[in-house]
């Protein structure tokens, strides 16, 4: 499975970047492939060009639930992160949770935790449900993006989270890291392996 969680848009137009994209996303050799809308995808035509690539909301393949939340502002974001269901093995969004692996260090405007409070409040309402219930029902990988100079791992509350931004800090202007590769069983064991990209830090380190 080949997951992007967005930004493939570098312009105000699709016109020249979504060619391009479609070109490289085509070729890959993956049986499923999943594009997440990012805030510089700013049109509905990426939607449109990628049809069931377009990752909005539950799909089951290869016997893991995954879910989609593309970029939304506003009710919408509030709405999409309320649908997020229990027990995922794969929640892949474009943004990060408020306060995890979300600080904008080179933000031209001022350094800040710009994570979207609207996950946390849904990611926070199901970890508190797990702990009730002692069932595993918060995700167990969080996919994103969105704040490139937070690329990182943190283990928290039973779920890996994964900042798998490519680009340089700030203002995206070339790929500086690699694909992410990580291993998800589906024996029932739980057990998340990731392979190559990124490391866990500790638990005493740092989940900016």
């Amino acid at each position: 499975i080949f997951i992007h969680c967005g930004d493939a848009q570098q312009g105000r137009s699709p016109s020249r970047d979504l060619p391009d994209f479609l070109s490289w996303f085509r070729s890959l050799p993956f049986r499923h492939k999943f594009f997440v809308r990012g805030n510089h995808d700013t049109t509905r035509e990426w939607k449109d060009r990628l049809g069931a690539h377009f990752l909005r909301g539950p799909r089951s393949v290869e016997d893991l639930k995954i879910f989609g939340v593309p970029y939304q502002q506003g009710f919408m974001a509030a709405a999409y992160s309320m649908q997020i269901p229990q027990g995922l093995d794969l929640l892949v969004s474009h943004e990060p949770p408020h306060k995890i692996l979300d600080f904008a260090s080179a933000s031209s405007l001022r350094a800040d935790h710009i994570g979207s409070r609207e996950l946390k409040s849904a990611l926070g309402r199901l970890s508190h449900k797990s702990r009730q219930t002692k069932r595993r029902l918060s995700p167990r990988v969080h996919l994103f993006g969105h704040v490139h100079e937070g690329r990182g791992a943190w283990e928290q509350d039973g779920t890996l989270f994964l900042n798998v931004a490519n680009a340089n800090p700030g203002m995206a202007r070339t790929l500086q890291h690699p694909c992410v590769v990580l291993d998800l069983a589906t024996d029932g064991s739980g057990e998340v392996q990731l392979v190559s990209g990124l490391k866990v830090a500790p638990r005493d380190g740092e989940k900016k």
